[in-house]
């Protein structure tokens, strides 16, 4: 199963919240890597289509927490790969993002390793 993006930027948020220690945890139990601090974002056509597709798919769920007195949200992981390089696609419970952005994170920063630019056609390779 592939899903076919374009690069984009974020809200530049996706730092903080992969190095919070209730992620950084999670991710590194569940994922079995060490996030990289940030994410990789995608714009997604078809969004409907390939959200009904990951719902019929097996998840890593990371579960909500609290950390200094404020709730963080859980989210939904999905095992993939990009051009070979091990991700996972994480659908967070609370987002600021719309739909159609997916966010992707990794061990490795993909954009550095794959050499990579907003407005690149990403292919992404989801694990079944």
């Amino acid at each position: 199963m592939k899903i076919y993006g374009k690069l984009t930027s974020g809200f530049g948020k996706g730092q903080y919240f992969t190095e919070l220690d209730g992620y950084k945890t999670q991710i590194k139990k569940h994922l079995n890597f060490t996030s990289f601090p940030g994410t990789l974002n995608i714009i997604i056509k078809d969004i409907d289509a390939i959200y009904d597709i990951l719902n019929q798919l097996d998840f890593v769920a990371l579960l909500p927490f609290v950390c200094n007195g404020n709730q963080y949200g859980g989210c939904k992981c999905y095992i993939a790969s990009i051009y070979g390089v091990a991700c996972a696609i994480i659908i967070p419970d609370k987002t600021h993002h719309k739909k159609e952005i997916l966010e992707i994170i990794s061990s490795k920063n993909l954009r550095d390793t794959l050499s990579l630019k907003n407005g690149d056609e990403i292919e992404i390779k989801l694990d079944e």
